[in-house]
């Protein structure tokens, strides 16, 4: 019996990937296009809004203001009437107050063309994954747990802690994508 033990084990530790690369339940990485990164949001209210209350809901892009900051020349000379702009999430604090954590909104820091750009990708990517594997692949994922790998190790790890399966849907081709 303890041949087969220890056969069983080893089989079980080929199965297993503990592996980082591509195992985003371990590490997720922020690179790439295949997420999108909401800011200045409670985890609590977002989970209360969509799983207990089971209503949807929508993506903001960044205020236009911070556009223009993307559009600055490169030789590093500001316009006369140039102001810099605080940190977004100090921005959204002022300009909403803290009812902005109990609207139907998600806020992102991407532009509005960029926004739609990756909701499209990932809208088009989770449906052909689901006709291909016939599952979905499609998670909204509630905080993050930082680790180190190793009490030498410098780089940071981030592991998702609460992953709710969601669906994006729009209207038409003109309208913009909502979570539930």
């Amino acid at each position: 019996m303890n041949k087969v033990s220890s056969q069983i084990e080893k089989i079980r530790m080929q199965l297993l990937d503990l592996g980082l690369r591509g195992n985003t339940l371990l590490h997720f990485s922020p690179r790439g296009s295949k997420h999108i990164a909401v800011i200045d949001e409670k985890s609590a209210s977002v989970f209360d809004i969509l799983v207990t209350q089971g209503k949807s809901m929508a993506f903001l892009p960044r205020p236009e203001a911070y556009d223009v900051e993307e559009e600055l020349p490169e030789n590093g000379e500001l316009p006369e009437d140039y102001e810099k702009l605080p940190p977004l999430q100090e921005y959204l604090a002022a300009a909403k107050g803290d009812g902005r954590f109990e609207d139907l909104d998600l806020q992102t820091a991407l532009s509005t063309a960029k926004l739609d750009l990756h909701l499209l990708k990932i809208d088009s990517e989770a449906k052909a994954f689901f006709q291909e594997r016939g599952f979905d692949a499609l998670y909204l994922s509630l905080g993050f747990l930082t680790w180190l790998e190793d009490e030498k190790s410098d780089k940071k790890r981030y592991a998702p802690l609460i992953l709710l399966p969601v669906e994006l849907n729009r209207k038409s081709a003109d309208s913009s994508f909502k979570i539930q």
